[in-house]
């Protein structure tokens, strides 16, 4: 039975512009609307920094709105919750302790990676880490178990995929009581502005344990933590100039040029430079399953190559984990195709099920706790308190 994982995540441009309503909360809306068409179920990977701080700006009295960005997307998680879908935690550092001034937001771009919050009193890192991941993880679950008291925080993703090098994030996600992850795209490799290299990757199974130092290598049962990658499929990067992908990042390019924001020099830009392009154009790359930039014989295509591939594999969990950016989504027509597709399509009927990624870390979790609760295996104690509930 095939998995079908759809998150977004939720979050402005990565160097500060945007408007929550118009790039957050209005895309969500319809996304939420289209699911519930055809009983999807969503994942909003929330972006818990910038949350913090439209919080401070805003107690600080300097967002110059008319409105709260924080209230809203509090309000819109609450009501995704209630609605049957999923909220887990997504962060980019360099959100955190970012300032509001002269109607701009100054991020530190000086750390893009969870491990560049070490300093010299924490050389690993580790603490900076672990304490940000908890962090994020009681606000979500102070947010939302008002709405769902059995709601848990356990997954996460890391902004941008940058979760390399890996040992001080597998080791603070243990800690902090987060589960599972889904920062890993199948062999995509990249230098700027991290770099990250995903091509061990390539050819582990649908999800994997990973090793306490690298979310990229499959390591013994519950000796990291469980791996969701985002599916992917390794084609030549000439794909990338398919009409709905030109289009959704012309797109972004145009938002992010106009917004004042990107005038701040160092300010980071989304969109690859066109040296960038150039310098890849002859080589394989991976293209993710982007509900955002595919069109629906793309994703109806994708979907079938992953029907194919879970059919001969082992075990009874196949997640298959798409993306997507609430900035992103003009994709609605082909988003609605797909998923029309997909439930009129006979040949799958029985084959899938919706799921979240909470849906998906709690059965693995919870099948592994049954396990050792029958003896077969380790102590069901290790696992989280809402899996043994």
């Amino acid at each position: 039975m095939i998995e079908l994982v759809i998150t977004i995540d939720y979050e402005l441009f990565g160097n500060g512009s945007g408007d929550v309503r118009r790039d957050v909360i209005e895309p969500t809306n319809r996304l939420l609307a289209i699911c519930d068409r055809y009983g999807a179920k969503l994942t909003l990977m929330f972006e818990v920094a910038e949350y913090w701080a439209f919080q401070e700006a805003e107690r600080d009295g300097r967002l110059d709105l008319a409105y709260s960005p924080s209230r809203e997307m509090e309000r819109q998680a609450q009501d995704a919750v209630g609605r049957g879908h999923d909220v887990q935690l997504h962060l980019h550092p360099q959100w955190i302790g970012a300032r509001y001034e002269d109607g701009l937001w100054h991020l530190h771009s000086e750390r893009m990676r969870l491990i560049d919050l070490r300093d010299s009193a924490d050389p690993s890192g580790s603490a900076a880490v672990e304490a940000r991941l908890s962090r994020g993880k009681r606000t979500l679950e102070a947010m939302l178990q008002g709405v769902d008291p059995g709601y848990g925080c356990f997954a996460f993703r890391a902004g941008g995929f940058f979760v390399q090098p890996a040992a001080a994030v597998i080791a603070g996600l243990r800690n902090a009581g987060l589960w599972a992850d889904s920062s890993v795209v199948c062999g995509h490799v990249a230098s700027e502005p991290c770099p990250v290299d995903f091509r061990r990757a390539k050819g582990l199974p649908e999800f994997w344990w990973t090793t306490p130092d690298d979310v990229a290598e499959c390591g013994g049962e519950e000796e990291g933590v469980l791996e969701f990658p985002v599916y992917s499929e390794m084609k030549p990067y000439v794909c990338n100039f398919k009409l709905s992908k030109v289009v959704a990042t012309m797109r972004r390019r145009t938002v992010e040029r106009r917004d004042p924001h990107s005038q701040v020099a160092s300010a980071p830009q989304s969109v690859p430079s066109v040296h960038t392009v150039l310098g890849k154009l002859l080589s394989r790359h991976a293209v993710k399953f982007d509900i955002c930039k595919l069109s629906a014989r793309d994703m109806c295509a994708m979907f079938a190559s992953a029907a194919r591939r879970a059919a001969g594999a082992d075990g009874a969990v196949h997640p298959l984990v798409a993306l997507g950016h609430t900035k992103d989504f003009w994709n609605d027509t082909a988003f609605e195709r797909f998923l029309q597709g997909l439930c009129a399509d006979s040949r799958y009927r029985g084959q899938f099920r919706w799921n979240t990624l909470a849906g998906v870390t709690k059965q693995v979790l919870g099948a592994r706790s049954r396990r050792g609760a029958d003896g077969v295996e380790g102590p069901a104690a290790a696992l989280p308190p809402m899996v043994q509930r």
